[in-house]
C-alpha cells in the first residue's frame, strides 16, 4: 500500500479532515495548558497552512521517481498570510515563470520545501520544516524571487 502525500490528501476533496488526538496552544497569551480533544474535524478552507510530521521515506524508495514524474526547478519564494510570512522552495516545471502569481493562486494546497513560517506579532516565533503545505486561498501577497535573471 502506497502511503498518500499530505497535499495529495489536502488537494483530493473540499471535504473536512477527521482527525484524532488534537492538542491546540495558543500562539499569544497564556494558556495554563492546551487544549485536548479525541477528535475534530476541520474544514480544509480554515487552514492557513500545515506542516506535516512524516517519517523519512524507507530507503528502498529514496531515488525511485513515479512514471509521470517531470522535473522541476524549485524558486524561493515567500507568501504572507494573515498572521504569518512563510518562505520556502516553490517548485515548477523548468519552462514556468515563477513571477507569474497564477501559477501559485490557482493551485490549491501547495508544497515549499526547506521552508519557514514565522509568526508575524512576535517573530521569535518560528517553525522551520523540510516542507510546509499553504492553503494558496489563504495567502494574501504572493512574493517571487527578487532576482529571476541572477542565476
Amino acid at each position: 500500500m502506497t502511503a498518500v502525500r499530505p497535499v495529495d490528501l489536502l488537494n483530493g476533496t473540499d471535504a473536512p479532515l477527521a482527525l484524532t488526538d488534537i492538542e491546540v496552544t495558543p500562539l499569544e497569551g497564556q494558556a495554563d495548558a492546551p487544549h485536548r480533544w479525541p477528535q475534530a474535524h476541520i474544514r480544509k478552507q480554515a487552514i492557513a497552512f500545515i506542516i506535516p510530521h512524516e517519517a523519512a521515506p524507507p530507503e528502498v524508495a529514496i531515488g525511485r521517481r513515479p512514471l509521470e514524474y517531470v522535473q522541476k526547478r524549485p524558486w524561493r519564494v515567500s507568501v504572507l498570510l494573515s498572521c504569518f510570512m512563510v518562505t520556502g522552495c516553490f517548485h515548477l516545471a523548468p519552462a514556468a515563470d515563477p513571477a507569474n502569481a497564477s501559477l501559485f493562486w490557482n493551485a490549491g494546497f501547495v508544497p515549499l520545501t526547506d521552508a519557514e513560517a514565522v509568526f508575524l506579532p512576535d517573530p521569535a516565533t518560528t517553525w522551520k520544516s523540510a516542507v510546509i503545505i499553504v492553503n494558496a486561498a489563504r495567502v494574501e501577497a504572493y512574493c517571487p524571487p527578487a532576482a529571476l535573471a541572477a542565476e
